[in-house]
């Protein structure tokens, strides 16, 4: 027997009928990640793992260390990537999480590309800060290759999508597109998409047509940081990053983009603020006590630094947002 579901997201907890599991409900999800007659942000309905997929668990090592594809798997528990390898995860689900269990898939090392899966994480009460993190990339395998996320639905994480730390290989190539992530956890401090490690004009982080929806009272959809909070010493540029076309919505006193960098305000000297940061093409919407997008704060952002552009965007993501499916 199967177990069907007439929405796209998998209530808390999953639950697996004879080791199967069918979506069904929603209709095929089109090449451009969008479903006929629905909205073109990706939202509940048109992300994460197609509708008419049938899921069997994942019966290897959790521990994966051979290049891969593996398709329609039910991963409970997170999953680790080590290697010089290259691995790439279609139409999966990810789940069985509890608040500090972990996290969902942690790249060590390697390429990995993610398309079209669900990552449910544990609940939305969760608080552990860096233990219910749904995708976390740092490095402590050896060098991060190229890393590609697409079409994913994010639900109940205090960090949906981490990139922490200096172990990126020259000339690493990071996409999130089509993607939404919400609503979010409680947490510590609750992050949509945090990348904060040495990133250079050599190494390529592109955030493009997601919807990134952080209901909580702190601390943001986007959180572009900086490299010296893990090595105060290094001399490393925070330089590069191209932020697009995507639909935020921070909860009250939360930012929806905030981008930070290191000075003597912070502790650090000499400044190292962002640089080379394209910020085009977004629907902001904060809280009214929150802050849409700080063009130039405490924080060391700084629009005026060399190479950064941030315009045009817009203020009506709230509006927006409204006529999406939530959850």
């Amino acid at each position: 027997m199967l177990e069907n579901y007439a929405r796209r997201f998998i209530p808390l907890p999953a639950v697996v009928w004879q080791g199967l599991v069918t979506f069904s409900g929603q209709g095929a999800v089109l090449a451009n990640g969008t479903v006929p007659g629905q909205s073109a942000w990706p939202d509940a309905t048109n992300t994460g793992v197609p509708v008419g997929t049938t899921l069997t668990p994942w019966s290897n090592s959790n521990t994966i260390t051979t290049s891969q594809t593996i398709t329609a798997k039910h991963f409970t528990g997170g999953v680790d990537v080590l290697g010089n390898i290259t691995v790439t995860f279609n139409n999966c689900l990810f789940d069985g999480f509890t608040d500090g269990s972990g996290q969902g898939l942690t790249i060590e090392s390697g390429n990995v590309a993610v398309n079209n899966c669900m990552f449910n994480g544990p609940g939305p009460n969760a608080t552990s800060e860096y233990y219910a993190v749904g995708i976390n990339a740092y490095g402590s395998g050896g060098n991060i290759g190229n890393i590609t996320i697409q079409s994913c639905r994010f639900r109940y994480w205090v960090g949906a999508i981490q990139f922490t730390g200096d172990n990126w290989g020259t000339g690493t190539q990071v996409l999130i597109q089509d993607s939404y992530i919400g609503p979010c956890s409680v947490g510590g401090h609750t992050d949509g998409i945090w990348w904060q490690g040495t990133m250079s004009t050599n190494r390529k982080i592109v955030v493009n047509h997601n919807t990134i929806y952080n209901q909580q009272t702190q601390s943001d959809c986007i959180l572009y940081g900086v490299a010296y909070e893990f090595n105060p010493n290094t001399t490393a540029p925070n330089d590069g990053g191209t932020v697009t076309n995507n639909l935020m919505v921070s909860g009250p006193g939360n930012y929806a983009l905030l981008i930070a960098g290191a000075g003597p305000a912070s502790g650090y000297t000499p400044q190292r603020y962002p640089t080379n940061v394209t910020i085009t093409g977004n629907h902001f919407g904060a809280d009214s006590t929150g802050l849409a997008f700080p063009q130039s704060d405490s924080f060391g952002w700084d629009v005026n630094n060399p190479g950064n552009v941030c315009s045009p965007n817009y203020y009506d993501g709230r509006t927006i947002f409204a006529t999406l499916v939530a959850d």
